[in-house]
């Protein structure tokens, strides 16, 4: 589930990978829908299409942030740089998880 705060607004677009080397590090994505989301429209990453960009227009002109909700820790992320073709695996880190400070960090 992705949301943003009750004053804000940002475009999601999604894509459809329709070509992917893993040896290679290479694929190819393909836009699909786009819609706005705000507080009162909501939305969630679709598993069959799960990659998507998350855009604050300047259109919009206000600062947004995406607050991701998901229901278990994610460990990595595929991250897609469409203009090169490429991905990779991503390690994810967690300053707390479950309300509890992860036991490596520091705070200031």
């Amino acid at each position: 589930m992705l949301d943003v705060r009750a004053d804000r607004r940002v475009r999601v677009q999604n894509f459809r990978v329709d070509e992917r080397d893993a040896q290679c590090g290479t694929c190819h994505i393909v836009p699909t829908d786009t819609y706005d989301m705000d507080a009162e429209h909501p939305a969630y990453v679709n598993p069959l299409q799960p990659v998507h960009q998350v855009l604050n227009l300047a259109e919009f002109n206000q600062r947004a942030v995406e607050h991701p909700r998901v229901l278990e820790a994610v460990r990595h992320l595929r991250e897609y740089q469409r203009e090169k073709g490429t991905y990779a695996d991503v390690p994810l880190h967690y300053t707390s998880e479950y309300g509890k400070l992860n036991p490596a960090e520091k705070l200031l």
